[in-house]
C-alpha cells in the first residue's frame, strides 16, 4: 500500500486522544479483558489502536465510499486490511451499522465506539441501537463531538446527555449505569 494509506487522516491528536480514552477506561476496568465494538472504521487507524489495548475488537464499516477526496471504497477496504494484518483480535463486519445491528443484536460489548456517518439521524440511530449492546457499567463512546459536527453533538446530547468525558481528539464517553 502506498504512503497515503498509512494515515489518510494524518492526525496525531487522533492517536493520543484514543490513548487518553483507553487510559481513562483502564483506570476503571482493564481493557485487555474487554470487548470493543467500533462503528465506522474507515482505514483502521483507530481500530489498530484499539486492537493493541482490548481483548477483541469488532469493527463495522461497509467500506463503500463512492465520493471521497481520498479513495474509493475498495481502496479504503484495502488500506484497512493492510493496516490490520498484524492483529488477530479483530473482526470486520462489512455492512452499514443499521444492517450489522441485526447480526449483533444478541451480543454484548464492554465498549461501543461510534464514528460512522456523522449526520444527526445516523448518529442518533447508532446510539439508540448500540447502547442496548453495552454491558452494565460499560461505556458508550465515539468521535467528533465538536463544532464541526453538529449532528454528533446534538444526537449525543439528546440521547445520552452531555458526555462525562471529552478527549483531545474530540472523542466523548458516557458510562452506562447498572440500571440502564
Amino acid at each position: 500500500m502506498g504512503a497515503k494509506y498509512r494515515s489518510m487522516r494524518g492526525d496525531k491528536n487522533l492517536t493520543q486522544g484514543l490513548l487518553d480514552l483507553i487510559s481513562y477506561i483502564n483506570n476503571i476496568y482493564p481493557t485487555k479483558s474487554m470487548r470493543l465494538l467500533e462503528i465506522g472504521s474507515y482505514t483502521g487507524e483507530s481500530t489498530s489502536v484499539f486492537c493493541q489495548h482490548f481483548e477483541s475488537v469488532t469493527a463495522v464499516d461497509p467500506h463503500n465510499i463512492v465520493d471521497s477526496k481520498f479513495a474509493d471504497g475498495n481502496e479504503v477496504h484495502g488500506a484497512f486490511c493492510f493496516r490490520m494484518k498484524p492483529y488477530a483480535n479483530h473482526n470486520l463486519i462489512r455492512k452499514t451499522s443499521n444492517d450489522a445491528f441485526e447480526e449483533l443484536a444478541n451480543r454484548q460489548f464492554d465498549v461501543v465506539y461510534i464514528d460512522g456517518n456523522h449526520d444527526y439521524d445516523y448518529v442518533k440511530k447508532d446510539i439508540l441501537n448500540y447502547q442496548k449492546l453495552v454491558k452494565p457499567n460499560g461505556f458508550i463512546t465515539g468521535h467528533d463531538y465538536e463544532d464541526g459536527w453538529p449532528g454528533v453533538e446534538q444526537a449525543v446530547n439528546e440521547c445520552l446527555g452531555k458526555p462525562q468525558m471529552r478527549f483531545r481528539d474530540a472523542s466523548w464517553l458516557v458510562r452506562k449505569t447498572e440500571k440502564e
